[in-house]
Protein backbone atom coordinates (compact mmCIF):
# COMPACT_ATOMS: atom_id res chain seq x y z
CA UNK A 1 0.00 0.00 0.00
CA UNK A 2 1.52 3.50 -1.22
CA UNK A 3 0.52 5.20 2.36
CA UNK A 4 2.59 2.73 4.37
CA UNK A 5 5.53 2.77 1.99
CA UNK A 6 8.20 5.66 2.88
CA UNK A 7 10.64 6.72 0.37
CA UNK A 8 13.50 8.92 1.51
CA UNK A 9 14.72 11.07 -0.43
CA UNK A 10 17.89 13.12 0.56
CA UNK A 11 18.69 16.36 1.49
CA UNK A 12 20.99 18.97 3.21
CA UNK A 13 19.53 18.31 6.76
CA UNK A 14 17.77 14.59 6.97
CA UNK A 15 15.03 13.13 4.96
CA UNK A 16 11.77 13.99 3.71
CA UNK A 17 9.10 10.85 3.42
CA UNK A 18 6.97 10.81 0.28
CA UNK A 19 3.77 10.96 1.83
CA UNK A 20 4.56 14.61 3.28
CA UNK A 21 5.68 15.69 -0.47
CA UNK A 22 2.54 13.88 -2.06
CA UNK A 23 0.34 16.96 -1.55
CA UNK A 24 3.28 19.49 -3.06
CA UNK A 25 3.79 17.29 -5.88
CA UNK A 26 -0.05 16.66 -6.65
CA UNK A 27 0.23 21.03 -6.73
CA UNK A 28 3.06 21.17 -8.94
CA UNK A 29 1.78 18.56 -11.70
CA UNK A 30 -1.88 20.66 -11.74
CA UNK A 31 -0.60 24.16 -12.46
CA UNK A 32 2.16 22.71 -15.35
CA UNK A 33 -0.81 20.69 -17.11
CA UNK A 34 -2.86 24.37 -16.97
CA UNK A 35 -0.34 26.10 -18.21
CA UNK A 36 0.67 23.18 -20.84
CA UNK A 37 -3.23 23.46 -21.86
CA UNK A 38 -3.08 27.03 -22.08
CA UNK A 39 -0.01 27.60 -24.16
CA UNK A 40 -1.76 24.90 -26.91
CA UNK A 41 -4.83 26.81 -27.27
CA UNK A 42 -4.99 28.44 -30.90
CA UNK A 43 -4.12 32.44 -30.99
CA UNK A 44 -6.76 34.20 -31.57
CA UNK A 45 -7.43 38.04 -31.89
CA UNK A 46 -11.27 37.92 -32.02
CA UNK A 47 -13.52 37.85 -29.22
CA UNK A 48 -16.98 36.03 -29.58
CA UNK A 49 -20.05 38.10 -28.57
CA UNK A 50 -23.47 36.72 -28.91
CA UNK A 51 -22.02 34.68 -31.74
CA UNK A 52 -20.79 37.47 -33.68
CA UNK A 53 -16.88 38.60 -33.98
CA UNK A 54 -15.46 41.67 -32.61
CA UNK A 55 -12.00 42.70 -32.48
CA UNK A 56 -10.36 42.06 -29.20
CA UNK A 57 -8.88 45.21 -27.30
CA UNK A 58 -5.17 45.04 -27.40
CA UNK A 59 -3.03 46.42 -24.96
CA UNK A 60 -0.20 48.44 -27.00
CA UNK A 61 2.89 49.98 -25.66
CA UNK A 62 3.44 54.10 -26.29
CA UNK A 63 7.13 53.66 -25.97
CA UNK A 64 7.55 54.03 -29.83
CA UNK A 65 5.08 57.06 -30.11
CA UNK A 66 5.77 60.25 -31.65
CA UNK A 67 8.99 58.77 -33.68
CA UNK A 68 9.74 59.63 -36.96
CA UNK A 69 8.19 56.87 -39.94
CA UNK A 70 10.17 58.36 -42.00
CA UNK A 71 11.73 61.15 -43.83
CA UNK A 72 11.37 62.14 -47.83
CA UNK A 73 13.85 63.19 -49.71
CA UNK A 74 12.86 63.33 -53.10
CA UNK A 75 12.86 67.14 -53.57
CA UNK A 76 15.49 69.75 -54.36
CA UNK A 77 14.04 72.62 -53.02
CA UNK A 78 11.51 73.69 -49.82
CA UNK A 79 7.93 71.84 -50.07
CA UNK A 80 5.20 74.27 -50.13
CA UNK A 81 2.69 71.69 -49.27
CA UNK A 82 1.76 68.28 -49.36
CA UNK A 83 -1.77 66.11 -49.49
CA UNK A 84 -2.35 62.49 -47.86
CA UNK A 85 -4.33 60.38 -50.63
CA UNK A 86 -7.79 59.49 -49.24
CA UNK A 87 -6.51 56.43 -48.54
CA UNK A 88 -3.92 57.51 -46.50
CA UNK A 89 -1.13 54.90 -48.49
CA UNK A 90 0.30 57.72 -50.70
CA UNK A 91 1.50 61.33 -50.32
CA UNK A 92 1.03 64.39 -53.01
CA UNK A 93 3.91 67.42 -52.51
CA UNK A 94 4.40 70.19 -54.05
CA UNK A 95 8.05 72.15 -53.88
CA UNK A 96 9.77 75.30 -54.96
CA UNK A 97 11.99 72.82 -56.87
CA UNK A 98 8.80 73.21 -59.59
CA UNK A 99 7.83 69.57 -59.10
CA UNK A 100 4.88 67.63 -57.52
CA UNK A 101 5.51 64.01 -56.72
CA UNK A 102 3.74 61.03 -55.50
CA UNK A 103 5.22 58.78 -53.17
CA UNK A 104 4.45 56.00 -50.76
CA UNK A 105 3.72 56.74 -47.26
CA UNK A 106 4.99 53.59 -45.85
CA UNK A 107 8.37 53.15 -48.40
CA UNK A 108 9.22 56.52 -49.06
CA UNK A 109 9.46 55.45 -52.32
CA UNK A 110 8.53 57.73 -55.61
CA UNK A 111 5.85 56.55 -57.51
CA UNK A 112 6.32 59.47 -60.25
CA UNK A 113 7.05 63.08 -60.81
CA UNK A 114 6.07 65.72 -63.22
CA UNK A 115 7.86 69.63 -63.38
CA UNK A 116 5.30 73.01 -63.30
CA UNK A 117 2.78 72.16 -61.29
CA UNK A 118 2.83 74.61 -57.85
CA UNK A 119 -0.51 73.32 -55.85
CA UNK A 120 -2.32 69.44 -55.48
CA UNK A 121 -5.52 68.47 -54.41
CA UNK A 122 -6.39 64.60 -54.60
CA UNK A 123 -10.49 63.40 -55.96
CA UNK A 124 -12.55 62.34 -52.94
CA UNK A 125 -12.35 58.72 -54.56
CA UNK A 126 -8.66 59.00 -54.91
CA UNK A 127 -8.16 57.91 -58.61
CA UNK A 128 -7.14 61.20 -59.76
CA UNK A 129 -4.72 64.53 -58.63
CA UNK A 130 -5.28 67.99 -60.11
CA UNK A 131 -3.14 70.35 -59.85
CA UNK A 132 -2.19 74.26 -61.05
CA UNK A 133 0.79 75.84 -61.93
CA UNK A 134 2.53 79.27 -62.68
CA UNK A 135 0.95 78.99 -66.13
CA UNK A 136 -2.07 78.96 -65.25
CA UNK A 137 -2.65 75.98 -66.68
CA UNK A 138 -5.09 72.96 -64.67
CA UNK A 139 -3.55 69.56 -65.19
CA UNK A 140 -5.86 65.85 -64.04
CA UNK A 141 -3.10 63.19 -63.95
CA UNK A 142 -3.55 59.66 -62.94
CA UNK A 143 -2.99 59.66 -59.29
CA UNK A 144 -1.18 56.10 -59.18
CA UNK A 145 0.44 55.98 -62.57
CA UNK A 146 1.18 60.14 -63.28
CA UNK A 147 -0.17 59.87 -66.77
CA UNK A 148 -1.92 63.32 -67.45
CA UNK A 149 -5.21 62.81 -68.55
CA UNK A 150 -6.13 66.13 -69.29
CA UNK A 151 -5.30 69.95 -69.24
CA UNK A 152 -7.03 72.94 -69.48
CA UNK A 153 -6.77 75.47 -71.91
CA UNK A 154 -5.05 78.76 -70.82
CA UNK A 155 -7.04 81.62 -69.48
CA UNK A 156 -5.24 84.67 -70.00
CA UNK A 157 -7.33 86.26 -67.04
CA UNK A 158 -6.64 84.45 -64.17
CA UNK A 159 -4.15 85.91 -61.04
CA UNK A 160 -5.22 82.79 -58.97
CA UNK A 161 -7.17 79.70 -59.59
CA UNK A 162 -9.00 77.74 -56.64
CA UNK A 163 -10.47 73.61 -57.26
CA UNK A 164 -12.74 71.99 -55.41
CA UNK A 165 -14.01 68.22 -56.32
CA UNK A 166 -17.45 67.45 -55.94
CA UNK A 167 -17.85 64.45 -53.56
CA UNK A 168 -18.20 61.57 -56.21
CA UNK A 169 -15.24 62.48 -58.16
CA UNK A 170 -17.31 62.82 -61.32
CA UNK A 171 -16.50 66.99 -61.47
CA UNK A 172 -14.20 69.48 -60.94
CA UNK A 173 -14.82 72.98 -59.75
CA UNK A 174 -12.18 75.36 -61.14
CA UNK A 175 -12.35 79.56 -59.47
CA UNK A 176 -10.60 81.43 -61.58
CA UNK A 177 -9.82 85.30 -60.25
CA UNK A 178 -8.38 88.22 -61.13
CA UNK A 179 -8.29 91.62 -59.43
CA UNK A 180 -7.76 92.97 -62.84
CA UNK A 181 -10.62 91.46 -64.47
CA UNK A 182 -14.57 93.25 -64.62
CA UNK A 183 -16.02 88.97 -64.27
CA UNK A 184 -14.33 86.59 -62.86
CA UNK A 185 -15.91 82.60 -62.95
CA UNK A 186 -16.30 79.14 -61.37
CA UNK A 187 -16.07 76.72 -64.21
CA UNK A 188 -17.51 72.82 -63.72
CA UNK A 189 -15.94 70.40 -65.97
CA UNK A 190 -16.01 66.57 -65.99
CA UNK A 191 -13.58 65.32 -64.05
CA UNK A 192 -12.12 62.31 -66.74
CA UNK A 193 -12.26 64.56 -69.94
CA UNK A 194 -12.07 68.32 -68.90
CA UNK A 195 -15.21 68.93 -71.06
CA UNK A 196 -16.84 72.08 -69.60
CA UNK A 197 -20.39 71.68 -68.30
CA UNK A 198 -21.02 74.94 -67.27
CA UNK A 199 -19.44 78.24 -66.22
CA UNK A 200 -20.63 80.97 -63.05
CA UNK A 201 -19.47 84.30 -63.80
CA UNK A 202 -19.43 86.91 -60.63
CA UNK A 203 -17.56 89.79 -59.49
CA UNK A 204 -14.18 87.45 -57.45
CA UNK A 205 -13.93 84.17 -56.90
CA UNK A 206 -12.37 83.23 -52.77
CA UNK A 207 -13.65 79.99 -52.16
CA UNK A 208 -15.64 77.26 -54.01
CA UNK A 209 -17.13 74.67 -51.63
CA UNK A 210 -19.76 72.06 -52.66
CA UNK A 211 -22.94 70.87 -51.20
CA UNK A 212 -22.79 67.18 -50.05
CA UNK A 213 -25.21 65.58 -52.81
CA UNK A 214 -23.42 67.74 -55.55
CA UNK A 215 -26.16 69.98 -55.90
CA UNK A 216 -25.10 73.11 -55.28
CA UNK A 217 -21.64 75.46 -54.73
CA UNK A 218 -21.72 78.01 -52.86
CA UNK A 219 -18.24 80.97 -53.85
CA UNK A 220 -17.10 83.26 -51.94
CA UNK A 221 -16.56 86.64 -53.11
CA UNK A 222 -15.52 88.68 -50.63
CA UNK A 223 -18.51 91.22 -49.71
CA UNK A 224 -21.01 87.84 -50.78
CA UNK A 225 -21.34 84.50 -50.77
CA UNK A 226 -23.66 83.25 -53.73
CA UNK A 227 -25.34 79.79 -53.69
CA UNK A 228 -25.89 78.46 -57.13
CA UNK A 229 -27.53 75.62 -58.69
CA UNK A 230 -24.74 73.01 -60.20
CA UNK A 231 -26.72 71.88 -63.01
CA UNK A 232 -27.79 75.82 -64.65
CA UNK A 233 -25.53 78.01 -63.37
CA UNK A 234 -28.43 80.01 -61.54
CA UNK A 235 -27.44 81.94 -58.62
CA UNK A 236 -30.61 80.93 -55.69
CA UNK A 237 -28.99 82.73 -53.08
CA UNK A 238 -27.01 85.42 -52.09
CA UNK A 239 -25.53 86.23 -48.80
CA UNK A 240 -23.93 89.30 -47.67
CA UNK A 241 -21.49 86.82 -45.99
CA UNK A 242 -17.65 86.51 -45.77
CA UNK A 243 -17.84 82.55 -46.00
CA UNK A 244 -19.79 79.22 -46.03
CA UNK A 245 -20.00 75.89 -45.20
CA UNK A 246 -22.17 73.10 -45.79
CA UNK A 247 -22.89 70.42 -42.80
CA UNK A 248 -21.24 67.07 -43.59
CA UNK A 249 -24.97 65.57 -43.75
CA UNK A 250 -25.98 67.81 -46.23
CA UNK A 251 -28.88 69.80 -44.07
CA UNK A 252 -27.29 73.10 -43.13
CA UNK A 253 -25.24 75.45 -44.10
CA UNK A 254 -23.15 78.10 -41.95
CA UNK A 255 -22.27 81.28 -43.01
CA UNK A 256 -19.33 83.34 -41.18
CA UNK A 257 -19.39 87.18 -41.20
CA UNK A 258 -20.16 90.30 -39.48
CA UNK A 259 -23.13 87.38 -38.15
CA UNK A 260 -22.38 83.59 -37.83
CA UNK A 261 -25.77 82.34 -38.69
CA UNK A 262 -26.80 78.55 -39.45
CA UNK A 263 -29.36 77.92 -41.97
CA UNK A 264 -31.67 74.96 -42.53
CA UNK A 265 -30.92 73.90 -46.46
CA UNK A 266 -34.57 72.08 -46.53
CA UNK A 267 -36.72 75.65 -46.22
CA UNK A 268 -33.85 78.37 -45.58
CA UNK A 269 -35.19 79.03 -42.60
CA UNK A 270 -32.49 80.75 -40.33
CA UNK A 271 -31.54 78.39 -36.84
CA UNK A 272 -29.81 81.36 -34.87
CA UNK A 273 -27.93 83.98 -35.39
CA UNK A 274 -25.17 85.39 -33.24
CA UNK A 275 -24.44 89.00 -33.96
CA UNK A 276 -22.71 89.96 -31.18
CA UNK A 277 -19.23 88.74 -30.78
CA UNK A 278 -16.89 89.45 -27.91
CA UNK A 279 -15.14 92.82 -27.70
CA UNK A 280 -11.99 92.82 -30.02
CA UNK A 281 -13.38 90.39 -32.34
CA UNK A 282 -14.58 91.74 -35.73
CA UNK A 283 -15.99 89.59 -38.24
CA UNK A 284 -15.77 85.69 -38.50
CA UNK A 285 -13.39 85.26 -41.65
CA UNK A 286 -13.67 81.26 -41.82
CA UNK A 287 -16.46 78.40 -40.58
CA UNK A 288 -16.41 74.92 -40.45
CA UNK A 289 -18.21 72.09 -39.21
CA UNK A 290 -17.13 68.88 -37.25
CA UNK A 291 -17.97 65.71 -39.11
CA UNK A 292 -21.14 64.64 -37.29
CA UNK A 293 -22.79 68.34 -38.39
CA UNK A 294 -23.18 68.94 -34.02
CA UNK A 295 -20.82 72.00 -34.04
CA UNK A 296 -19.33 74.11 -35.82
CA UNK A 297 -16.44 77.05 -35.72
CA UNK A 298 -15.66 80.40 -36.64
CA UNK A 299 -12.42 82.13 -36.89
CA UNK A 300 -12.38 85.56 -35.52
CA UNK A 301 -8.77 87.28 -35.74
CA UNK A 302 -7.11 85.44 -33.43
CA UNK A 303 -9.77 83.72 -31.97
CA UNK A 304 -11.53 80.34 -32.77
CA UNK A 305 -14.85 79.73 -31.37
CA UNK A 306 -16.82 76.48 -31.17
CA UNK A 307 -20.48 76.76 -31.69
CA UNK A 308 -23.25 74.16 -30.62
CA UNK A 309 -24.31 73.84 -34.45
CA UNK A 310 -28.24 73.33 -33.67
CA UNK A 311 -29.13 75.65 -30.55
CA UNK A 312 -26.55 78.85 -30.82
CA UNK A 313 -24.96 77.75 -27.76
CA UNK A 314 -21.37 78.96 -27.60
CA UNK A 315 -19.45 75.13 -26.76
CA UNK A 316 -17.06 74.68 -23.79
CA UNK A 317 -13.77 74.35 -26.51
CA UNK A 318 -12.11 78.10 -26.52
CA UNK A 319 -9.29 78.01 -28.73
CA UNK A 320 -7.42 81.00 -28.68
CA UNK A 321 -4.84 83.07 -29.70
CA UNK A 322 -4.29 81.35 -33.31
CA UNK A 323 -2.72 82.84 -36.22
CA UNK A 324 -4.75 85.23 -38.19
CA UNK A 325 -7.53 83.81 -39.72
CA UNK A 326 -7.89 84.71 -43.70
CA UNK A 327 -9.44 84.05 -46.36
CA UNK A 328 -9.46 80.32 -48.12
CA UNK A 329 -5.96 80.55 -49.75
CA UNK A 330 -6.14 81.39 -53.58
CA UNK A 331 -2.67 78.99 -55.47
CA UNK A 332 -0.75 81.97 -57.24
Amino acid sequence: MLHHTTWLFKKARGTVSLSTCLPWIFCLTSCLLSMLLVACEPASNVSEHHGTATPAIQATSTANAGRTLLVYHGHSDAVDEARWSPDGKLIASASYDETVQVWDARTGLTLWKHSGPESVTWSPDGKLLATTSADRIVRVWDARTGVLRWKSALVACQEGTILSWSADSRRLAIGRDDRGCLVNSVEIVDAMTGRDLLTHEQPRVFSVTWSPDASYIASGRGDAVEIWNTKNGKTVKTYDTFSAAWSPNGKFLALGGNDSQVLDVATGNTLWTQSDPPSSISSSWDIAWSADSQRVFTIYLKNVQVWDALVAVVAPVVVSNTSTGSFPLITR
